[in-house]
């Protein structure tokens, strides 16, 4: 007999989905809010004020919707979607860059208009991989949770073996 979900106790057992999800929605969003607010209040002081604000928002897109996966339990997934949006928003900024550089160039004007689109196309590829981390948050938690339950249905179906007190005798249970 297997214990109800809600009799499960300890770090695997008892992962909430709204929590997984809320989680990554305040992770994703409270870094991207400041870091579009913190130019518009603070002195600029040499870009220093700005460049803060990128990089709270780079962190944000990056690494926030992946706390809710952290938090279920699935580390892996979670760092490995991160990885992906490194990659994606790299790819996006690094062909902006180099496609911006080419639109100046009148040799090279077509050469920047496809470099920006395929820039276009590597942000469009990371937000959707920061929604999709954002909306499966909460089934990363109900997952956590499933696999919990079966590994203790695992462990109560094995035999043991054990010495009856006083008795001497063997007995076998499943």
């Amino acid at each position: 007999m297997s214990p109800a979900p809600s009799q499960l106790t300890g770090a695997e057992g008892d992962k909430s989905p709204s929590t997984a999800g809320l989680l990554s929605v305040i992770s994703t969003l409270a870094p991207i809010g400041l870091g579009f607010a913190i130019p518009s209040f603070a002195e600029r002081a040499e870009g220093e004020v700005i460049t803060v604000g990128m990089v709270m928002v780079g962190t944000g897109m990056v690494f926030g919707p992946s706390i809710g996966h952290i938090y279920a339990g699935e580390p892996g997934r979670g760092f490995g979607m991160a990885g992906l949006r490194v990659l994606a928003f790299g790819n996006m900024a690094g062909l902006g860059v180099l496609g911006a550089g080419a639109m100046f160039s009148s040799q090279e004007s077509a050469l920047g208009v496809a470099l920006l689109g395929t820039a276009a196309v590597s942000g469009c590829v990371g937000v959707g991989l920061m929604i999709f981390d954002l909306v499966d948050a909460p089934s990363a938690a109900r997952r956590t949770n499933r696999e919990a339950l079966t590994a203790t249905d695992e462990q109560a179906a094995l035999p043991t073996i054990s010495i009856g007190p006083g008795s001497g005798a063997l007995t076998w249970t499943f």
